[in-house]
C-alpha cells in the first residue's frame, strides 16, 4: 500500500481525528491519549505532527515536534522538542520512523535550533544513529520535614476553561525553570500532563506564582515552580501540603529555590535525554522540568 508523508499542524483537520486514533493503537499499554488535551486546547501552533498517511487517511507512524524555548548555562534559545514517535502495529519494521525523523531533522536544521527528545530503555542505542547525544539527568531530594498549613493555597482546576487560560497567560510570563539545562513559556507540555495526571495546581498570590505539588507517601513533591518574582518556597510549602511530610523532592532543578542547595541529594536519573544541536549541557548535576517533557 502506498504511503504520503504529510503534516498535521493544527487540530481539527482532516486528520485530526486519524492521529488521535494512532495514539492510542500504538501505545496501548500506556493507555495514552491525546483527546482530553486536545479538547482543553492543549495543540496550540507550537505543535505539529509528521505523518505518514495510508490510502485510506489512516495515519500509522508519526514523529510530533513541540517549539520549546530553552535556557542553557543561562542563555535562551528557542529550540524544539520530539515526540511521539510511533508506528502502528503492522507497519513496524519498515523503515517509517526513519524517513519521518530525517524529514524533521533536515528542517529543523534549516532553522539551526537545537532538539531534545525523551524516549525508554528500547531506544537508546536508536536515536544516537540520528546525531543525538544522550545526557544524564539528576533526581534532587531533601529531608526536610514540612507542616501542612491551616489554610492551604488556592487550587486551580484546570478541568475550568477560565483556570486554564488564567494558566496559559501566566505561563507566557512565568520566569524559566532551571538556568542550567531549563525551559520557559511550556504551557502545551504542562497542560497534558496536568491531564493525563490530575497534579494539584496551587496559585500563591502573594508570591505571583503557580505551584504544581503533591504527595508520594510522606514525601511532598513539588513538581514543577512557576513563578514570575523570587520568594521564599520555604516559607511557602506549608500552604502547599495536604499532610505532614518529612521530605522533600523536586520536577526541575531547585538550586536556585532552595536556600541550603548543598544540602540536596542529587541521584542520577534513569530518564533518557538525547541533545542535538548547539547545546551544551552543563557537567554538573541538573534536570530539565519534567512538565515541560512530552
Amino acid at each position: 500500500m502506498k504511503l504520503q508523508l504529510q503534516r498535521i499542524s493544527a487540530p481539527f483537520g482532516p486528520l485530526h481525528a486519524s492521529f488521535l486514533d494512532h495514539v492510542e493503537t500504538a501505545f496501548p499499554q500506556a493507555g495514552r491519549t491525546f483527546r482530553p488535551w486536545s479538547e482543553r486546547g492543549g495543540w496550540t501552533s507550537d505543535y505539529e505532527v509528521f505523518a505518514a498517511v495510508d490510502s485510506d487517511c489512516r495515519v500509522v507512524s508519526t514523529v510530533g515536534r513541540l517549539r520549546m524555548r530553552f535556557l542553557f548555562r543561562g542563555v535562551a534559545c528557542d529550540g524544539w522538542q520530539l515526540a511521539t514517535v510511533a508506528t502502528r502495529p503492522g507497519w513496524r519494521r519498515q523503515g517509517l520512523s526513519r524517513r519521518l525523523i530525517d524529514w524533521v531533522l533536515d528542517e529543523s536544521e534549516i532553522e539551526g535550533h537545537p532538539i531534545i527528545l525523551f524516549g525508554n530503555d528500547s531506544v537508546v542505542d536508536f536515536y544516537p544513529r540520528f546525531g543525538f547525544r544522550r545526557v544524564v539527568q539528576w533526581h534532587f531530594t531533601d529531608i526536610y520535614p514540612v507542616e501542612a498549613a491551616k489554610r492551604p493555597a488556592v487550587r486551580l482546576d484546570i478541568r475550568r476553561s477560565d483556570d486554564r487560560r488564567f494558566l496559559a497567560h501566566h505561563c507566557s510570563r512565568a520566569l524559566p525553570s532551571g538556568r542550567c539545562f531549563g525551559a520557559r513559556d511550556y504551557y502545551s507540555a504542562l497542560l497534558f500532563h496536568l491531564t493525563i495526571q490530575e497534579l494539584p495546581v496551587y496559585w500563591l498570590d502573594r508570591e505571583q506564582a503557580v505551584v504544581i505539588a503533591g504527595h508520594e507517601g510522606d514525601r511532598l513533591v513539588i513538581h514543577d515552580l512557576l513563578p514570575t518574582q523570587a520568594f521564599d518556597l520555604r516559607a511557602a510549602l506549608p500552604q502547599l501540603a495536604a499532610a505532614t511530610a518529612t521530605s522533600i523532592s523536586f520536577g526541575f532543578d531547585p538550586k536556585d529555590w532552595w536556600p541550603s542547595a548543598a544540602t540536596l541529594c542529587a541521584l542520577p536519573s534513569n530518564d533518557h535525554l538525547f541533545v542535538r544541536g548547539s547545546i551544551d549541557p552543563p557537567d554538573g548535576a541538573f534536570r530539565f522540568p519534567d512538565l515541560a517533557q512530552t
